[in-house]
């Protein structure tokens, strides 16, 4: 094996790794890429699930890899990110890493773990370049504060929720219900930034948004488009974009 990256992480670093690792997890993401940038000494990961409806982009701040030698970029597959973070809670406290392209080592006091990374083949990722110029509109959302909505989404059995704008209107809505049909309803409305242009609504999975919600991060900036939610953001370590596809309804 020919080590490519070799370093040390402390256990506040390891946490806003594992935990970045664990969001992803939520989103129903189980198999991930990790692209290392020996240049900028940074990691992303841009992943998506297996019906291609859920996608995250995670860029970890440089200073994650501070003191880490990095002889060249490369990529490391893992194919069962379930089974990747139990092992990696073995070293919850910190650990010295050593890595190639085809394996992964850890190691602290007594323990020592290699393991063998996935075919990067086998590994879905998302679009390389997805960007979105044009949106319906922009709001912030706090779980904390609309912690309302995410109580209905987890007692109620309807499948999506409705994001609806109204033209001329300075605020959306977010509504569980059926589409088409009469059943129960729980909405609430948010402020967005400026008025909205034209009348739109859009169908979320309310799975999709409920993972998302429940991520480690609670504030996002959220962006609404014609074929999807955009949740943008940060924790101390790493920021992320999540892409939630709008779906028929």
């Amino acid at each position: 094996m020919t080590t490519i990256l070799s370093g040390s992480l402390n256990k506040e670093k390891t946490e806003a790794f594992t935990t970045a690792l664990k969001d992803i997890l939520t989103l129903g993401i189980l198999k991930i890429i990790l692209e290392f940038s020996a240049s900028d000494k940074k990691i992303s990961i841009n992943a998506v699930n297996d019906n291609n409806t859920v996608m995250a982009k995670i860029n970890f701040d440089p200073c994650l890899l501070d003191g880490f030698e990095i002889k060249n970029d490369f990529s490391y597959g893992i194919y069962n990110l379930d089974e990747f973070i139990g092992l990696l809670s073995i070293f919850e406290n910190g650990c010295d890493i050593k890595m190639s392209e085809e394996s992964l080592g850890l190691s602290f006091e007594n323990n020592a773990l290699d393991y063998l990374g996935s075919e990067l083949k086998k590994i879905k990722v998302g679009p390389g370049a997805f960007s979105i110029d044009v949106f319906s509109s922009v709001f912030d959302w706090d779980s904390k504060k609309y912690n309302s909505l995410i109580r209905a989404m987890n007692k109620m059995p309807q499948q999506f929720v409705f994001i609806k704008g109204i033209e001329k209107k300075s605020e959306i809505e977010l509504l569980i219900s059926e589409n088409g049909v009469r059943s129960n309803s729980f909405g609430i409305t948010i402020p967005c930034t400026g008025v909205i242009e034209k009348n739109f609504k859009h169908f979320l999975s309310k799975e999709s948004l409920t993972q998302a919600f429940n991520t480690s991060i609670k504030t996002f900036n959220a962006k609404i488009c014609d074929i999807c939610l955009v949740l943008i953001g940060s924790s101390s370590l790493y920021n992320v974009q999540y892409f939630i596809a709008n779906s028929e309804g």
